[in-house]
């Protein structure tokens, strides 16, 4: 399992990497910064519901 794990993880970053090298370096940089923002946004979502579930 954890094999398979590792293989999972290895092939993640080859592809990250090849993306890195890419020649569109500012289509990664928009697609990370959308992908930072979707967790942020999520984690706020996430502080709300604990905030409302604490008030109620």
């Amino acid at each position: 399992m954890t094999e398979l794990l590792n293989q999972i993880i290895d092939i993640a970053k080859s592809i990250a990497h090849v993306f890195d090298a890419s020649i569109w370096p500012p289509l990664v940089t928009i697609v990370k910064s959308i992908g930072h923002l979707f967790v942020k946004i999520l984690e706020l979502s996430i502080m709300v519901v604990q905030w409302l579930l604490d008030k109620f």
